[in-house]
C-alpha cells in the first residue's frame, strides 16, 4: 500500500507528534508499505539526514507558515501528485494539517485520516477555527484519537460520529528506551545515594511541578536523600515561580533543573530515576490538557515506577496499581503519599517497573500498534 503521512513536525524538533510521525513512518514501511512523509521545512534544522528509515521525507519550504499552512499543504500534495502515483491513503498527524487537504482528499476519492491528539482539539478556539475543526473532522473519512478521553471529547462535545473514531495510543521505541545505568551521569549531578523523582517534559503549568515541589517537604521528612530533577525546555514565567516556590521551602539542594536534553539524552536521564512523576491537570478554562502522556510509557519501558494526574488521557497510559498510580493533581498530599510509598519500598516499586515495561512490549511498540491499524482501517473499504 501507497502511504503519504502530513506533518507538520518532525525531528529534531522534539513532542508527541514528532514521535507519532517517526513512529508510525517507520513501522509502516517495515512493514512493507511504501511511505513518504512529508513535512514543513525548517531553515534552522536544514534537511535531516535520517539513519534506519525506509522512507522519503519531502520538505515544504515556505514562509509565512501559521498564516497560510492550509494552502501550502493544498498546494504541496497537488503539486506532488502532478509527478507521483496517487497515494492509496494519506494521513495527516493533526486536523490542521488535513485542513488544508480535505476537500482535496474527497473531490480525489483518496481516503484521509486525520489524527488527534488532546490539547490540539481540547483547546479554547476561536468559533472560526471550532468551524474549521468539525469541518475537517466530519469530511475526513476516518480520525483516530491517542486516548478515550480524546475521543469522548470529540463525539459529546462537537458531535464527531463516533464509529468513525479509532482510539490508538502512541507507541514506544523500545531500542531507544530500555533499563541502561550511566554512572557518569550520577556524577554529574551529584545523585550517588539519593534516591532520584524525575519529570521529563516542557515545563509549563499543566505538567504540574508545582504541585510535586510542595509535596517535596512531606517526602524530605521520610526521606532525606532525595533529588527531583526537573529535565525539559521551559517557559519563563512558570520557571520563574517555581524558583520562586523552591526558595520559599528551602529546597534549593533538592530540586535540579537541566534545560532542554538531547535525544540520545533521554533514555539516560529516565534511567537515572528511582520514581517518574507528572501530576498533569485539565486545565477547563483554556482547555489545556494532556491528551495521553507518552512519558508515563517511556519510563515503563525503562522499567521505572510512574505516577500521573488523573486527568485527560493519562488514564489510558497508566494501570493503577500495576505500572504506577494515578492521583489527584491537586491533592499535595496524596502526591507525597504516593512518592514515599515507591520510594521507601523498593520491592514494589521494582515489581510495578517491570509490569510496566512488560505492558509497553506487549501493547505499546509502534510496531503492535501500526499492526492494528491495518487491521482496524486500512483493510477496510472506505466510505468515500
Amino acid at each position: 500500500m501507497k502511504i503519504l503521512i502530513l506533518s507538520e513536525d518532525f525531528p529534531p524538533n522534539i513532542g508527541g507528534i514528532v514521535q507519532w510521525a517517526m513512529g508510525v513512518a517507520k513501522s509502516l514501511s517495515k512493514a512493507g508499505h511504501t511511505v513518504t512523509l512529508m513535512t514543513r521545512y525548517f531553515p534552522k534544522y536544514g534537511k535531516i539526514k535520517l539513519s534506519n528509515v525506509n522512507f522519503e521525507v519531502i520538505y515544504i519550504d515556505k514562509k509565512y507558515w501559521k498564516k497560510l499552512m492550509s494552502y501550502y499543504w493544498n498546494t504541496s500534495l497537488k503539486s506532488h501528485l502532478e509527478s507521483n502515483q496517487k497515494p492509496s491513503i494519506i494521513i495527516a498527524t493533526t486536523w490542521n494539517c488535513a485542513r488544508g487537504v480535505v476537500n482535496y482528499c474527497m473531490k480525489s476519492m483518496i481516503p484521509l485520516i486525520a489524527v488527534a491528539h488532546g490539547l490540539d482539539v481540547t483547546r479554547k478556539m476561536t468559533y472560526l477555527k471550532k468551524f474549521w475543526l468539525r469541518y475537517t473532522l466530519t469530511r475526513s473519512n476516518y480520525i483516530i484519537a491517542v486516548s478515550r478521553f480524546t475521543k469522548n471529547y470529540l463525539s459529546a462535545k462537537l458531535g464527531i460520529p463516533s464509529k468513525k473514531i479509532y482510539v490508538f495510543p502512541n507507541g514506544v521505541d523500545i531500542n531507544k528506551f530500555y533499563p541502561k545505568v550511566e554512572k557518569e551521569y550520577l556524577h554529574k549531578h551529584h545523585l550517588e545515594g539519593c534516591k532520584v523523582i524525575l519529570t521529563l517534559s516542557r515545563v509549563i503549568e499543566r505538567k504540574g511541578h508545582d504541585a510535586v515541589i510542595k509535596a517535596l517537604p512531606q517526602v524530605i521528612r521520610k526521606i532525606q536523600n532525595v533529588r527531583y530533577l526537573i529535565c525539559g525546555p521551559w517557559h519563563e514565567k512558570y520557571y520563574l515561580l517555581l524558583r520562586k516556590l523552591i526558595n520559599q521551602l528551602k529546597l534549593k539542594k533538592y530540586v535540579i533543573f537541566t534545560n532542554k536534553l538531547s535525544d540520545e539524552e533521554l533514555n539516560i536521564y529516565y534511567n537515572l530515576a528511582d520514581v517518574y512523576i507528572m501530576p498533569s491537570r485539565y486545565d477547563k478554562k483554556t482547555g489545556d490538557s494532556e491528551g495521553f502522556g507518552i512519558t508515563y510509557l517511556e519510563a515503563n519501558a525503562c522499567e521505572k515506577p510512574v505516577i500521573g494526574g488523573r486527568s485527560g488521557g493519562v488514564e489510558d497510559a497508566i494501570v493503577d496499581g500495576k505500572t504506577g498510580f494515578l492521583v489527584n493533581p491537586m491533592d499535595i498530599d496524596e502526591i507525597a503519599n504516593k512518592l514515599i510509598l515507591l520510594l521507601e519500598n523498593s520491592s514494589l516499586a521494582n515489581n510495578i517497573g517491570r509490569q510496566g515495561r512488560s505492558r509497553v512490549l506487549k501493547h505499546y511498540t509502534w510496531d503492535v500498534i501500526t499492526k492494528k491499524m491495518e487491521e482496524s482501517i486500512f483493510l477496510k473499504k472506505y466510505e468515500l
